[in-house]
């Protein structure tokens, strides 16, 4: 059926420089949706900096994903709407660092913690519903590293630990990695090489099938910038 949604929205934020090493970034955020409702997210952070080289933030928010027009209002024959449904909503709290060993080499690492409630999801009866529960924490390590002014490499990891098996989350990975080469080997010109590594993807508790293999997706990109407003990859 033909239908439409009106959105309104304020966003509010405030940075407070508590002094030279602390800063406390406040915000909140109120959606209203014409088909479902309204919603109010906070987001807080805090920031140390802890040396000349070293940065640690300690940040919460919280999100929603409003209900698409699918769930809401088209009936297929694989699934039924349902015009009640209200918005999935999450937590995120996360610990980062951020350490610069010098210009040219900087080190990330993050401890997060991810809560999805309200999960849209089918029922028996293929009708979406909110019943569905996420906890997932994990951690991410990254490294850039300026070799040269016209060599670049980023390397980064992630590990995920699902604490269940939402639908909604099926075939997530519990590891990616991803490293990538930027080299400027002559003025207009850049090649890089970036690969992706994705493994152990995990399927519904309900579901029979073998377990997802894991791959690697490697690319390489030449571009050229050095005519005029043209640029050719």
């Amino acid at each position: 059926p033909e239908t439409d949604r009106k959105i309104q929205f304020l966003f509010l934020q405030d940075v407070c420089k508590i002094n030279n090493d602390w800063e406390l970034t406040a915000g909140i955020r109120y959606d209203h949706y014409s088909d479902f409702g309204k919603t109010i997210n906070p987001r807080l952070s805090m920031v140390w900096q802890s040396s000349d080289k070293l940065t640690s933030k300690l940040m919460y928010g919280q999100g929603f994903r409003a209900p698409s027009f699918q769930e809401l209002y088209t009936d297929s024959s694989r699934a039924k709407s349902n015009p009640y449904l209200q918005a999935e909503k999450s937590e995120t709290l996360e610990l980062a660092f951020s350490y610069a060993l010098n210009k040219a080499l900087n080190f990330d690492f993050n401890i997060f913690n991810f809560h999805l409630s309200d999960s849209i999801s089918k029922d028996a009866n293929r009708q979406f519903q909110n019943f569905g529960e996420h906890k997932i924490y994990g951690i991410e390590a990254q490294t850039s590293w300026q070799l040269t002014n016209d060599l670049k490499f980023i390397a980064n990891y992630s590990h995920r630990f699902p604490q269940n098996n939402d639908l909604r989350v099926v075939e997530v990975p519990e590891q990616e990695a991803y490293l990538r080469a930027d080299w400027k080997f002559t003025p207009g010109w850049n090649w890089n090489v970036q690969a992706n590594w994705v493994a152990e993807r995990i399927r519904s508790d309900n579901d029979s099938r073998d377990a997802v293999d894991d791959y690697l997706i490697t690319d390489t990109t030449l571009r050229y910038r050095g005519l005029k407003q043209w640029e050719f990859a």
